[in-house]
């Protein structure tokens, strides 16, 4: 499974679906589409291929291409195989393949809209950042502390991932993700000193601050990855004499960011 990184200032998305034609490579073996398979085992350099019938049957062979949706799916190029047709099980030895092994043209694309579910059932309310403690330091002058008395954050971005495929390579890689995010942060920063300083935090951290599995077809070929949202900000104070303070803003802003790649 592959894993997609949205950062609150840089946006980072992938989805997809055929837009035009995708052509494979005659070497590649779906095996979902397979009726002969019974189940696939991931065993990380080899895959345990359980079926009815003969192995020969299933037309697969070093130097194919087998892909699946099986556990957190695979894309795996055949390095050798050794089939046991008495208890119908095959050991397939492989390797980790890449989409442009196996598309040999072609145009896809899609938009994705992340956190579709969660905000429909919390009235658009992504994440939740209520009593966070988003800085705790203590140093040689003393200590701060900023701790979220109050923080949501409502966004649904849309990713539309857009590939052109040529003669088994990427020609075009284009990537955008773009929403309207609404944040009502209200934090208290305790000081138990004088503070004159600025950092970067992790919002809704240290992991992602939302996590939404995808699916998708390239072609005939299933894809199946992850994307993780995670929300960085920032921070500068400065403060004349130890205290504490309570503060906070709402705010709206139009976030749009992407990656393009041209082969040339």
């Amino acid at each position: 499974m592959s894993s997609i990184r949205l950062a609150l200032a840089s946006l980072v998305v992938l989805g997809c679906s055929a837009s035009e034609p995708i052509t494979v490579s005659d070497r590649l073996r779906i095996l979902d589409d397979n009726d002969a398979i019974v189940n696939v085992t991931d065993r990380g350099t080899s895959l345990e291929v359980a079926y009815v019938g003969t192995f020969a049957a299933l037309d697969i062979a070093p130097d194919d291409y087998v892909v699946g949706t099986h556990g957190q799916g695979y894309l795996r190029k055949v390095l050798s195989v050794a089939p046991n047709d008495a208890n119908q099980t095959a050991v397939l030895v492989t390797q980790v393949a890449a989409l442009r092994e196996v598309v040999e043209s072609g145009h896809f694309t899609q938009t994705v809209t992340v956190g579709a579910a969660q905000n429909a059932r919390a009235g658009r309310t992504l994440v939740d950042l209520t009593g966070k403690v988003l800085v705790d330091e203590t140093g040689p002058n003393g200590s701060l502390k900023i701790t979220m008395d109050q923080g949501t954050v409502s966004f649904v971005p849309e990713v539309t991932f857009d590939v052109d495929f040529g003669f088994f390579s990427i020609e075009k890689f284009e990537a955008i993700g773009k929403g309207t995010l609404d944040a009502n942060f209200d934090v208290t920063i305790a000081a138990t000193a004088a503070y004159n300083g600025k950092g970067n935090v992790d919002v809704g951290g240290p992991g992602p601050a939302y996590t939404q599995d995808f699916s998708f077809k390239v072609g005939p070929i299933p894809v199946e990855g992850r994307i993780d949202l995670y929300f960085r900000g920032g921070y500068e104070l400065n403060t004349a004499a130890a205290g504490d303070l309570s503060t906070g803003f709402d705010a709206t802003a139009s976030v749009e960011a992407g990656a393009r790649y041209l082969n040339s």
